[in-house]
């Protein structure tokens, strides 16, 4: 249908303004076309006949969530899912605004069982896995994106999430082959941009991997993600006033992401902003103080400035909270130092770039190695 048929509905109603047929049927094409408030007005006529009319109901949540007053809409939904409540539509749309709220859990509530709706509500699952990805619980998340997978291989948005799963999990080779697969069904998947670029940077490759970063934001402005992987390609080309206000849009956007606040933090250490540093640290304190690289980002900077005595303290907070702790660690380093220790400090340092796993499954001794072999600097 079309606004002309809109249109022909509402002339109609003009001469027959209490028929609920007709006002059901044009608030419903009305929601279709997305003329949302216009769908809200016309259902809201109609339940002033017929309060318990359940279509129009729908119209009115549906009308109410695209205009985005989620929790008018969530509770609207909410009385019909009582009068219906097996039904997976609404149970959908039930969780969708408690997504939209960050109510992760109870959106995994209402999206339980929901593959056995694949076929007809694709969108179920996507949301629920989603989910799972928001509370990190990626295996399980993997496993379901595996399952939908079995049922439609040619589910773009299933490789698109599979693709930020495998990320996750450091599993760049499987990250850039469902991102491929993504991006042969939908270009403009963002997520499957930011995966790419991502695995690029995982291999040192700033050059690529800004190019599928910048793709990404040209997208969606608002990937934090995005934002931040670009931050971090511009780090290592020491492009370091550019990859500070990238840093800063990602935090933004990722405002409880407590690696976005480091990288950032370092990134202000590096030219010498110490005090910029210090106050970036104490935000992130704010989102979490139990984070040991919080308290020891803190102590490089106290040791820096020469506040030893809270460097000194800081430190002690961050080794307790995490032995392994880098920035805990550095610290110590620099104390040592500070204290005319040197073959201390050395000792230290050695340590650090001999531990495991600390940048994509390598030492930063290893990583720093590599890192020349392409013929790079670190700054």
């Amino acid at each position: 249908m079309s606004q002309e048929q809109l249109q022909r509905f509402l002339t109609f109603l003009e001469s027959d303004p209490n028929n609920i047929k007709l006002i059901c049927d044009a608030a419903s094409l009305a929601q279709e076309l997305g003329h949302h408030q216009s769908a809200l007005e016309l259902s809201d006529r109609g339940l002033s006949f017929e309060p318990n009319h359940l279509v129009l109901t729908s119209v009115k949540a549906i009308s109410l969530l695209s205009l985005g007053k989620i929790e008018n809409a969530l509770h609207l939904f909410q009385e019909l899912h009582l009068n219906d409540t097996d039904n997976p539509v609404i149970r959908y749309n039930i969780a969708y605004c408690l997504a939209l709220q960050s109510q992760q859990a109870r959106a995994l509530t209402m999206l339980d069982g929901a593959i056995t709706h694949y076929e007809h509500l694709p969108q179920m699952v996507h949301l629920q896995i989603r989910m799972l990805y928001d509370i990190e619980q990626l295996e399980q998340a993997i496993e379901l994106s595996n399952q939908a997978l079995e049922l439609n291989l040619a589910d773009g948005k299933i490789h698109e999430l599979l693709s930020s799963l495998y990320v996750d999990t450091n599993n760049f080779a499987d990250a850039q082959k469902h991102a491929a697969l993504a991006l042969q069904t939908n270009p403009n998947f963002a997520l499957a941009h930011t995966s790419l670029g991502t695995a690029a940077l995982s291999a040192q490759d700033d050059m690529t991997a800004i190019q599928h970063f910048e793709k990404a934001l040209q997208i969606n402005q608002e990937n934090g993600r995005a934002w931040l992987g670009k931050a971090m390609s511009l780090m290592l080309q020491n492009k370091l006033k550019e990859a500070e206000h990238c840093f800063k849009t990602a935090i933004t956007h990722l405002p409880q992401h407590l690696g976005s606040y480091q990288a950032l933090a370092w990134c202000q250490i590096a030219q010498n902003n110490l005090h910029e540093a210090e106050t970036t640290i104490r935000k992130a304190l704010a989102v979490d103080d139990t984070f040991s690289e919080n308290h020891g980002t803190l102590a490089v900077i106290a040791v820096m400035q020469d506040q030893l005595p809270l460097g000194h303290t800081e430190t002690q907070i961050a080794l307790r909270l995490d032995k392994t702790s880098f920035a805990g660690n550095y610290a110590r380093a620099l104390i040592a130092q500070k204290n005319g220790n040197s073959a201390e400090a050395n000792r230290i340092i050695d340590a650090i770039l001999d531990s495991p796993d600390i940048v994509n499954n390598l030492s930063l001794r290893q990583f720093i190695t590599q890192f020349r072999k392409q013929g790079q600097t670190i700054h």
